[in-house]
């Protein structure tokens, strides 16, 4: 993904910010089911946790 992000998080902490689901988690209204797999190794499940959390913070309806 390096060539994506013209490099790693800790060289592009901003483009990598910007780019990322839990930066825009305020603009969530719809309803949303998350449906992870403990064996995805594209996403780690603490990410969908961390979306999960910030929708309830901010009172969604959200299932995970």
């Amino acid at each position: 993904m390096d060539w994506i992000f013209r490099g790693p998080p800790w060289e592009q902490p901003d483009l990598y910010r910007e780019r990322s689901p839990i930066t825009h988690v305020q603009n969530v209204t719809t309803p949303l089911l998350l449906i992870h797999a403990e064996k995805d190794l594209r996403c780690a499940i603490e990410q969908a946790e961390q979306f999960f959390t910030a929708l309830k913070r901010l009172g969604r309806e959200v299932q995970l």
